[in-house]
């Protein structure tokens, strides 16, 4: 299934990464390659993680590390269906009372 990564999450993507590579290089790219990796896997199993807090979404745990994948797959059409990857937010931010991933995510480890 083809993946499509919304803006919203690209955004996220990036400030997770430019937040590691101030920090450490060798981790940002592991880090990375583990997000990666977990969008492969959705886009070959996309009803694999679990019904997401928000309607009509699927939540995913990137394996090892505290950022979940928000992603929902497109109305079923002929030859036109994908798994979209709504945002990756860090695990812990809706227990601090962020509304999962709807403002920008500054930091990914603030608390």
């Amino acid at each position: 299934m083809k993946l499509r990564v919304t803006p919203r999450a690209r955004r996220h993507l990036e400030a997770i990464a430019e937040y590691l590579t101030e920090r450490s290089p060798a981790a940002s790219r592991l880090v990375g390659q583990r997000i990666r990796e977990t969008m492969h896997l959705l886009s070959n199993f996309p009803t694999i993680g679990h019904e997401g807090a928000l309607q009509g979404t699927r939540e995913m745990v990137v394996p090892g590390l505290p950022y979940i994948i928000v992603h929902r797959v497109s109305p079923p059409r002929a030859r036109s269906s994908f798994l979209e990857s709504i945002m990756v937010r860090e695990g812990d931010q809706a227990r601090r009372g962020h509304s999962f991933g709807l403002t920008p995510l500054a930091s990914p480890f603030a608390a």
